[in-house]
């Protein structure tokens, strides 16, 4: 016989064997003896996606993640998608550890199932109802030492209430359709805003979102921020991920972008956003010029001190170096 923790009855399908104890204060000590002795903790992430935006939209929500996973600092993959469609009104992306995105996914399909199979009421997973539910498997996760070592954005469309309160409040206001955005970290500390980011993006793409809704002269002068539409926020998204790619390691310039709105959940093909890098300040600075501009050179590599330069000149700057260098010479 087999004992069930959560229940307290016998189970034929647990892996805790039942064992008496003569003293009540040390049965948890008896029972951990037959416990299974290897767990899987995600004590710090190795396989990890870098960071997600996402956009709510006047039509419906945007999402953005590049495809690139990485081995600790090695860009290993670069062929990961991390936006998953959830349902026909739900999206969700995320950052962190990859391991524990692929179970969230596979813990949001259960759920969804299960709606499905129910007998009465809406069968469907309302936007509202899945942020809820993650926040609280994350939590619980979390209270057993066993995070999902990820931060989620999920994204949907429909009514903003509950299954049971829609019965009550069809018909009026808080029944219609509107796009949700909310994000999640590995805690499951819930948040929900217009504009959305994760880990870096916090710091280099929430100011660029910031800017394309004017959040702060809206909101200094009482109203709330400009609400894009999803034709213009595709743009804005590529010129933030542009940047993510260009700033952080963990982003790639290959992306993908997931939009859910009325017409249901559209995920694009990976595509590359363009790279630029002959920008003026890589050649000068306040001081003077720094590197001339070499007009033979094509943009796969960075000029470099030598450029335009003959050997000559080299090997003086070469011998230059090594007097500053040496630190047993009279000028030390």
């Amino acid at each position: 016989a087999f004992f069930d923790l959560q229940t307290g009855f016998e189970s034929e399908r647990m892996e805790i064997p039942i064992s008496m104890a003569h003293e009540p204060a040390t049965m948890h000590l008896e029972r951990a003896k037959n416990a299974p002795s290897t767990v899987d903790h995600t004590l710090s992430p190795v396989v990890t996606g870098g960071s997600v935006i996402g956009i709510r939209c006047s039509d419906g929500v945007l999402l953005a993640a590049d495809t690139m996973a990485s081995y600790g600092s090695f860009q290993k993959w670069r062929t990961v998608q991390r936006i998953h469609q959830v349902s026909d009104s739900i999206i969700i992306a995320a950052e962190g550890e990859m391991a524990d995105f692929q179970e969230m996914q596979t813990i949001m399909q259960r759920h969804v199932q299960e709606h499905e199979e129910l007998d009465e009421g809406p069968h469907e997973v309302r936007p509202g109802q899945a942020f809820n539910f993650m926040h609280h498997v994350l939590y619980a996760r979390r209270g057993k030492q066993n995070p999902l070592w990820l931060t989620s954005l999920v994204a949907g469309w429909g009514p903003p209430c509950s299954r049971d309160l829609c019965a009550t409040l069809e018909g009026t206001d808080a029944f219609k359709e509107r796009s949700f955005l909310g994000s999640l970290d590995m805690h499951g500390s819930p948040l929900e805003s217009h504009i959305l980011a994760t880990g870096v993006g916090n710091y280099m793409a929430l100011p660029l979102l910031r800017k394309a809704t004017n959040e702060a002269e809206r909101m200094n002068a009482g109203y709330e921020p400009d609400t894009l539409t999803l034709e213009e926020a595709w743009p804005i998204a590529c010129e933030v991920m542009r940047c993510l790619a260009a700033r952080f390691s963990q982003c790639s310039n290959r992306i993908q972008i997931g939009t859910v709105s009325a017409d249901g959940v559209d995920i694009s093909e990976p595509f590359y956003l363009d790279d630029k890098w002959d920008v003026e300040g890589y050649y000068r600075s306040e001081l003077g010029s720094v590197y001339e501009k070499n007009e033979m050179w094509d943009g796969d590599i960075l000029p470099t001190l030598y450029d335009n330069m003959n050997m000559t000149e080299m090997l003086v700057a070469e011998d230059t170096l090594e007097v500053f260098l040496d630190t047993s010479s009279e000028l030390g």
